[in-house]
């Protein structure tokens, strides 16, 4: 099975067509202003299959205590996170739409990214919640599963307002697999974050994202793992009669 992953223009999702990596830096994303439209499944050219629950975002560097989904990354650089703020009654999510057109199956979905704290706003912790599902049509539809391992725990929780996001104190580095999965050909898998709002006021983001799928061995591969095995077997059991029938001569 060919091992790369491409993006379809057409339906502007990520598709995997192997078990190659897929990796997202999201610094497409805009480095200024406010009120940049969000479009689901295409919010910049080089974001494909991404959506939100939100239809804006800001640019900042997390000056900002508003509740809001932002471009996060110091002034004017280029250098960007995807994140939020969630205060009180919020509820922010975002994620990706794939889908299998690998021609198999897929059983596993291996996931690795930096989660970026750019404010601390409290001496409170906040969290970006990590779910992933088989069966999802939306970011809030279908029955999703928790994978802890890949949640975003605030590292700062100082309360000391600005942050650099890029400094390796306000960082984690996550990474997790997805497995007993049963991802058919054809068919879409969800994974998502969400910021449910409390009193922290921390500004969390997620950055450099990787991810690949496992395939289901195919019947041929593991017919030729055991034909070599059997011959070798074999072949240990001669040089061993050989051995015998020498040492009795």
């Amino acid at each position: 099975m060919t091992a790369a992953i491409v993006v379809a223009s057409a339906q502007a999702q990520v598709v995997l067509v192997g078990t190659g990596t897929y990796s997202q830096n999201f610094d497409s994303l805009a480095s200024s202003g406010t009120g940049i439209a969000w479009t689901n499944n295409l919010p910049t050219g080089s974001m494909p299959g991404w959506y939100s629950s939100q239809t804006t975002y800001d640019a900042d560097d997390g000056t900002v205590p508003a509740s809001g989904q932002y471009s996060y990354g110091t002034t004017g650089s280029g250098e960007r996170a995807l994140g939020s703020t969630a205060l009180q009654g919020a509820l922010i999510r975002y994620g990706i739409r794939l889908n299998n057109a690998s021609g198999g199956t897929f059983t596993s979905l291996n996931l690795d990214y930096n989660g970026e704290q750019w404010r601390s706003g409290s001496a409170l912790t906040d969290v970006l919640t990590f779910e992933y599902s088989s069966n999802a049509t939306s970011l809030f539809a279908g029955t999703w599963s928790p994978l802890t391992a890949l949640d975003f725990n605030s590292p700062n929780n100082s309360g000391s307002g600005v942050l650099n996001g890029e400094l390796a104190v306000n960082q984690a580095f996550h990474s997790g697999t997805m497995t007993g999965l049963n991802w058919q050909n054809g068919t879409d898998m969800w994974v998502r974050w969400t910021h449910v709002g409390n009193a922290s006021r921390h500004a969390l983001s997620i950055d450099d994202l990787h991810l690949n799928a496992t395939t289901v061995p195919e019947p041929f591969t593991l017919v030729l793992v055991g034909g070599g095995c059997l011959g070798l077997t074999v072949r240990r059991r001669l040089k061993v009669a050989q051995m015998s029938k020498g040492m009795t001569a």
